[in-house]
């Protein structure tokens, strides 16, 4: 959201005057859209603002890379969290059938070891 109407209002200054995806504020906004899947006109804007363009598109980039490098770690948090939490479910699981195994067999006097 922040990304979006952040770099779409400073593309709508840089770049409005001059190209036609940027014309409007909220043209601008779906071009910022249509920039974060990969559909951005570089060689216009650097005719347009040749400073500000490799700037605006070096940031937008890194911004973005810092999102979802940001969305990957949280999936992988959750899925860590969730492994872990099953596993200490099993172990218990595990231990609880052991130890039901032990009391059957004591019932029936017979020796089972566990490694």
């Amino acid at each position: 959201g922040v990304l979006v109407v952040g770099f779409g209002l400073m593309g709508f200054v840089l770049f409005g005057s001059e190209m036609y995806a940027f014309r409007r504020v909220n043209v601008a906004f779906s071009s910022t859209l249509r920039q974060m899947v990969g559909n951005i006109d570089f060689q216009t804007m650097d005719i347009t603002w040749s400073g500000s363009a490799p700037v605006y598109y070096i940031l937008f980039v890194l911004f973005l890379v810092c999102i979802m490098l940001n969305v990957f770690i949280g999936i992988l948090n959750d899925s860590y969290t969730y492994v872990s939490v099953n596993l200490e479910d099993e172990t218990d699981l595990a231990l609880k059938f052991q130890r039901h195994l032990q009391k059957l067999a004591m019932r029936f006097n017979a020796k089972i070891s566990f490694a």
